[in-house]
């Protein structure tokens, strides 16, 4: 949605009616779930969404609950369909207009689609007509287009599904009428502004692991306060090689945030040693965090505000909807509250969010833009324009000064200079990347090593 410039939020499917109606959506978007839409214990969409008067989007489950709750019928599959299938787009619905993947010899427009499911609807309401069909799923898709409300069987978020951003898109911006002129600067402006409303003078602590997420709501935080914000960061040993000092230089030297690092390596492998099951690493991983997180918490005696980079995928991981119905995926030891001991007020920026929509690059945290002399480089962790590229050949990592495709150029004068079978790793930065689609991307990214292959 947010790459449509429309601002969303995700919910769970237990908010109430006031909430729902107080925030005024100009549309709704049903997403997916694990449980059967005919059973009774199922968790079902609120029923004022269906009475707002606002178009309303099923995805999957989405739609099976659409059509359980509104009349249809949903029965569980003989046959399970995971993976690729190719849908024929059916009655000339609004929300599939004109888009299509290839034609079929008799001229019937068909989309290369993703599915994921084992229950299907078998009936749909009255009031709606088939949109969509696949061969192992009569119904792939319903739409009801006075009420404007439509249903799809297969994921229209996932990149498989070649036409989805596109299905997405004119849901938003044509169906639901949102203008698109939402941006991710102007929601870092109303973060900073929110954050300072709520810290004020006092003092924040916060746990940084080195990840994506606290690295955002790190850079956010002190984009806000500054040097309000103390940053404790905690090497669990379970880094990559000198990603450790990375993570301290960027943070120190690149950003200036006043750091604390501790060195707690030897303390995590103990805990972790002969343990194999992932759900019980990452507890064990969270627990001991926690831990050398308060230790260090209780030198830092100003501090008023713990400060998270909790996202909302996080709460659904870890199954934090409050009909408790949601299965835990993994654990996050960001997720469920404080240790009383702490004593401090939560601050979660990212709450409700995907931080990687704050991102361009990795640990670039919160920029909108970046200035580069070429619309490809390649980078290491960090993409600091002082800082070496590095590439890993095979399993040997190398250093190579300057920036531009000429570090390009002399990686690839040293892979013919080496007998037998190379493989090559490299990070590609390009600027206009959460502009364009991936594809594009990777296309602009091969087409300049080529010619810089052809030039060696």
């Amino acid at each position: 949605m947010r790459e449509a410039g429309v601002y969303c939020e995700i919910h769970p499917n237990d908010v109430g009616a006031d909430f729902i109606r107080a925030f005024a959506p100009k549309g709704v978007i049903l997403g997916g779930s694990h449980m059967s839409a005919y059973e009774e214990s199922t968790d079902r969409a609120a029923d004022v969404v269906f009475s707002l008067g606002v178009p309303v989007l099923g995805i999957c489950y989405g739609m099976q609950t659409m059509a359980q709750q509104m009349g249809g019928r949903v029965e569980g599959g003989h046959t399970r369909e995971f993976g690729y299938a190719e849908a024929r787009a059916r009655g000339h619905t609004r929300l599939l207009d004109g888009l299509q993947d290839f034609a079929t010899d008799a001229g019937h427009g068909m989309l290369k689609v993703w599915m994921s499911h084992g229950d299907k609807v078998v009936e749909m309401p009255p009031g709606f007509k088939l949109m969509a069909s696949t061969e192992n799923c009569p119904i792939a898709g319903m739409a009801d287009e006075q009420r404007r409300f439509y249903g799809v069987q297969f994921h229209l978020e996932v990149t498989h599904t070649a036409q989805g951003a596109a299905i997405l898109r004119r849901f938003v911006r044509d169906i639901c009428g949102c203008r698109g002129d939402w941006n991710m600067p102007d929601y870092v402006t109303e973060a900073v502004t929110r954050i300072r409303t709520m810290v004020g003078k006092e003092e924040v602590i916060l746990g940084l692991s080195g990840g994506v997420d606290s690295s955002v709501a790190a850079a956010l935080i002190h984009k806000a306060i500054g040097h309000q914000l103390t940053c404790v960061f905690v090497d669990t040993g379970l880094l990559r090689l000198n990603e450790a000092q990375q993570v301290i230089e960027t943070f120190q030297r690149h950003m200036g945030l006043k750091l604390i690092a501790v060195d707690a390596g030897q303390r995590f492998l103990k805990e972790l040693a002969g343990v194999a099951d992932p759900e019980a690493k990452r507890k064990i991983i969270g627990r001991e965090f926690v831990h050398v997180f308060q230790e260090q918490a209780a030198l830092l005696s100003n501090a008023r505000w713990l400060a998270q980079g909790t996202i909302y995928p996080d709460v659904i991981e870890s199954a934090g909807a409050k009909t408790k119905k949601a299965t835990t995926i993994k654990s996050h030891h960001n997720v469920g509250g404080l240790p009383e001991t702490l004593h401090l007020k939560l601050l979660e920026p990212l709450r409700g969010r995907s931080s990687r929509r704050l991102l361009i690059g990795r640990r670039r945290a919160v920029r909108s833009e970046r200035e580069s002399s070429d619309a490809l480089e390649v980078i290491h962790m960090n993409d600091y324009p002082d800082k070496p590229t590095r590439a890993r050949i095979n399993d040997s990592h190398r250093v190579y000064p300057g920036d531009g495709v000429a570090p390009l150029k002399q990686v690839i004068t040293d892979l013919s200079n080496m007998g037998g079978t190379k493989v090559l790793s490299l990070e590609l930065f390009n600027r206009e990347y959460w502009k364009s689609d991936p594809l594009t991307v990777a296309k602009t990214g091969l087409e300049k090593m080529r010619k810089v292959v052809a030039s060696v």
